[in-house]
C-alpha cells in the first residue's frame, strides 16, 4: 500500500518534481507539480477555508485556489495558491465575480434565494 501511495504521489504532485516555488510561467494557469506539492504540504491536505465555527474539515475533491484570482492577474505560485474544496473554492469565485458571472460561466442558473 505505501507504494501505491509513493506513486500516487510521485504523479500527481511530483515528488521528484522541480524545487518548490519554481515556475516556467507564474502567470499562467499551469500549476507545477513541485508548487502544487508545496501548497498541499503548508495546507495539510485539507481544506483551509475557516468562519467562526472553525475550519472546514474536507480533505477529498480539493481544488488549488488562487487567492487572487487568475483572471485578476495573480498567479500559479505557492504564495497566491490555497487548497479549498469544491463549495468553497465557488464560494469565493461568487465573493470575487458575483454568483451571476459565476453561474453564466458554468452554464447554469443561480440558486434562488428565499427573502
Amino acid at each position: 500500500m505505501e507504494l501505491l501511495v509513493a506513486e500516487l504521489e510521485k504523479k500527481k504532485l511530483g515528488v521528484a518534481g522541480r524545487k518548490a516555488g519554481k515556475v516556467a510561467n507564474p502567470r499562467g494557469r499551469y500549476i507545477a507539480k513541485a508548487v502544487a506539492r508545496a501548497v498541499h504540504d503548508r495546507d495539510g491536505g485539507q481544506c483551509t477555508f475557516r468562519d467562526e465555527s472553525g475550519r472546514c474539515s474536507e480533505r477529498t475533491g480539493l481544488h488549488f485556489d488562487h487567492v487572487v484570482p487568475h483572471a485578476l492577474g495573480g498567479e500559479s505560485t505557492a504564495d497566491n495558491l490555497r487548497l479549498r474544496c469544491g463549495p468553497h473554492n465557488q464560494l469565493h469565485a461568487e465573493r470575487c465575480f458575483g454568483p451571476l458571472f459565476v453561474a453564466g460561466k458554468r452554464g447554469r442558473a443561480p440558486a434562488s434565494r428565499s427573502s
